[in-house]
């Protein structure tokens, strides 16, 4: 029974493990595609099509900071996920956007 027991454990580990590192590449993803609209929207003449893209960035910017408050972060990662938080603030803060949530939170 104990063998069973471990090899349950073991592989409930390896799912959660398998969980957080589909959750970081989430939010890198999501992050990515945020700078992506944002540098759309900067580089439109079209005032639809840049309102569209800073609403689309703001949208993935805010899922990405949703998940990153739960996301286990090794300090690489968060190091990468900071610059690109604070590239993407400045890039929002630039289209207009006011009100951006901070990345506080992760563990």
């Amino acid at each position: 029974m104990k063998n069973g027991f471990q090899r349950i454990w073991r592989d409930a580990i390896e799912l959660r493990d398998q969980v957080e590192a589909t959750k970081v590449q989430f939010i890198l993803t999501e992050l990515d595609v945020a700078l992506t609209f944002c540098h759309r929207a900067a580089s439109t003449n079209d005032d639809e099509n840049a309102r569209r893209n800073t609403r689309n960035a703001r949208k993935a910017y805010d899922c990405a900071t949703h998940f990153l408050a739960s996301a286990e972060l090794t300090p690489k990662i968060r190091k990468d996920i900071e610059h690109k938080v604070k590239r993407l603030k400045s890039l929002l803060r630039s289209l207009g956007e006011a009100d951006i949530r901070d990345f506080k939170g992760a563990k």
